[in-house]
C-alpha cells in the first residue's frame, strides 16, 4: 500500500472516530436537556398544586365555609324582611279597612 494511502486511511479513520464521539456526546446531551426540561415542567405543575394542599386548603375551606354562613344569613334577611314587609301590609290593610267600616256606619 502506498504510504500516501495509508496516511489518508488512518485520518479517515481517526475523524470517522472523532465523529461517532461526538455525535454520542450530542445524543447523550439531548436527552439530559430533555429529562431536565420534563423536569422543569413538571416541577412548574406541580408546585402550585403543593402550595395550595400544604397551605392554602384550609384558608380557602375557611373563607368557602363563611360564604356559605353569609349565604345563610342573607336568606335568612331575606325571609326576616318579607315577613316585616308583609306584616306591615296587613297592618296598613287594617288600618284603611277599620276607617272605612267605622266612617260607613
Amino acid at each position: 500500500m502506498d504510504p500516501n494511502q495509508e496516511r489518508l486511511l488512518r485520518e479517515t479513520h481517526r475523524l470517522a472516530q472523532e465523529n461517532n464521539r461526538l455525535l454520542r456526546k450530542m445524543r447523550r446531551q439531548a436527552w439530559i436537556g430533555r429529562i431536565i426540561t420534563l423536569v422543569f415542567y413538571v416541577a412548574l405543575i406541580a408546585a402550585p398544586i403543593w402550595f395550595y394542599f400544604a397551605y392554602m386548603s384550609e384558608k380557602v375551606d375557611s373563607v368557602l365555609r363563611a360564604y356559605g354562613v353569609m349565604q345563610e344569613k342573607g336568606a335568612e334577611a331575606q325571609g326576616q324582611y318579607q315577613s316585616i314587609t308583609e306584616a306591615l301590609k296587613q297592618f296598613q290593610e287594617r288600618i284603611m279597612g277599620g276607617s272605612a267600616t267605622s266612617s260607613e256606619q
